[in-house]
């Protein structure tokens, strides 16, 4: 009899508790809900933007119209996660990560293009309903209708082709909702028109200056310094991929003849990692994972000029894929590299585009251990032009992976 009150008891107790943290994780997910309604966000190298960096930031701004939406599964295969993780995430307990649980998919479709290109893109939003289960999310933007026109603000996420987008957060300050007369409403920056943020396009981004580059005179004039009253270039993210053939413990070094300004992980005169075949990378330092070792800095140059390619803004997609592709990189290391480049080359007239050898090597030499069995490291330099001009086409040469291989891209803007 007492064991059974004993039972009874820690039943109760039991049903209590789980009472109350199912109702602190509801008023939590409430709070949230309503914290998120009367400010924004804007994830700008993980810090909130202001408005002009909201502009002068943003790849794409652009007026859309909402043509389509769906509800779906945000799991990484397309599947509805088990029915006791979903109700414990729709109750606040459980949320297994960002990847699950229920995210409505709207397409685009692009009305005023302010900034950026783009022929279609989709954003998703976390609630909504799939599969007969429902949920509302914390997201006050999950209420477009098809039809809504609205003005939107994205750091663009380009596939291969250069136009269509995948915008997967769809946070406030990126959406400012139409008012039906001429004007667009954001509760964090207020009420803007079309023609202020045109203006605001051109004020806080004016058109770069261009320049023509300096054509030897003389075969053997091939090296040409930037000249005294240009910046030295930034070397621009370099990244660093190890494939060895086995798991192997690696150590990196960079000579570089510059200052570094940002290495990630931390370089610490060296980086130390267990690589693995697919390139996977564990720092030692702070035990975590990374796809590669990513360096930038600036110093003094002197590129080679004397031969290249004129490209066109509009043909730069195509021809990075092919030149990038033929020069030895895979897709998944060419879609980085196009990913971080297009943006700030396909809006130009024409490209001078440029493939550095030694003049880069020699000013940023990598000290591997143990030593690699092959190294491609591919350096782009290029200035944007308003006219084409005539300069000998550059041979670039394939590249074979042998053994224990390290890969390596970057590029820099000369004379920005």
């Amino acid at each position: 009899m007492i064991k059974e009150s004993y039972l009874k008891i820690g039943i109760v107790v039991l049903a209590v508790c789980l009472l109350l943290i199912a109702v602190v994780g509801i008023y939590y997910h409430h709070q949230k809900a309503i914290e998120a309604s009367k400010t924004g966000y804007f994830a700008i190298d993980w810090y909130w933007a202001e408005y002009e960096e909201l502009v002068s930031k943003s790849d794409l701004i652009v007026v859309a119209k909402v043509t389509n939406e769906r509800g779906i599964w945000g799991t990484s295969d397309g599947k509805k996660p088990s029915s006791l993780d979903y109700h414990l995430r729709m109750i606040g307990i459980y949320r297994p990560s960002d990847d699950d649980g229920i995210k409505t998919e709207y397409t685009f479709e692009p009305v005023t293009v302010l900034k950026g290109n783009v022929s279609d893109f989709k954003g998703h939003i976390y609630g909504g309903t799939v599969d007969g289960y429902s949920s509302t999310g914390d997201n006050r933007y999950s209420s477009f209708k098809i039809g809504d026109h609205v003005l939107l603000f994205l750091l663009a996420n380009h596939k291969e082709d250069g136009t269509s987008i995948d915008w997967y957060y769809i946070g406030d300050p990126q959406v400012f909702t139409d008012n039906g007369d001429g004007t667009f409403s954001n509760v964090y920056y207020g009420t803007v028109t079309v023609d202020q943020v045109k203006n605001d396009i051109d004020k806080l981004e004016p058109e770069p200056e261009t320049n023509t580059p300096i054509v030897p005179e003389s075969e053997t004039d091939i090296l040409i310094p930037l000249g005294p009253e240009s910046e030295p270039p930034t070397t621009e993210k370099p990244v660093i991929y190890l494939y060895p053939n086995e798991p192997t413990d690696i150590t990196v070094c960079l000579n570089y003849d510059g200052v570094l300004d940002f290495t990630y992980p931390a370089y610490h005169d060296g980086w130390t990692v267990t690589a693995y075949p697919n390139g996977t990378l564990i720092n030692h330092r702070d035990g975590k994972e990374y796809s590669y070792l990513f360096w930038e800095g600036h110093g003094e140059a002197d590129y080679d000029l004397s031969k290249g390619f004129i490209v066109k803004g509009e043909d730069t997609v195509d021809f990075l894929q092919e030149k990038l592709s033929y020069m030895g990189l895979t897709p998944r290391e060419y879609n980085e590299f196009i990913v971080y480049w297009l943006p700030q080359m396909q809006n130009n007239k024409y490209n001078f585009i440029t493939f550095q050898g030694e003049a880069y090597t020699d000013t940023a030499e990598l000290v591997i251990t143990p030593a690699p069995d092959s190294v491609l490291r591919v350096f782009m330099a290029y200035m944007p032009l308003d006219e084409p001009i005539e300069i000998e086409e550059q041979t670039l040469s394939p590249f074979t992976r042998t053994g224990f291989t390290v890969i390596e891209w970057g590029g820099c803007i000369l004379n920005e």
